[in-house]
């Protein structure tokens, strides 16, 4: 294989990985907000579970001393 040949396989191992690297930390990315955003959304139906079980249990309380 001769010089410019050898550079140019070069070049293309290069671009080849770069690609791979870019691939790689979007998928990242993507898993990260994924996983960021099921939890917000469990944190959310926790605290509105929470605050269902608050207004039963003040309904209750009231129904109990009427």
């Amino acid at each position: 294989m001769d010089a410019p040949a050898r550079a140019a396989a070069a070049a293309a191992a290069t671009a080849a990985e770069a690609a791979a690297l870019t691939a790689s930390t979007a998928a990242t990315a993507a898993a990260t907000t994924a996983a960021n955003a099921a939890a917000a959304a469990a944190a959310t139906a926790i605290t509105a579970a929470a605050a269902a079980a608050a207004a039963a249990a003040n309904a209750a309380a009231a129904a109990a001393a009427v």
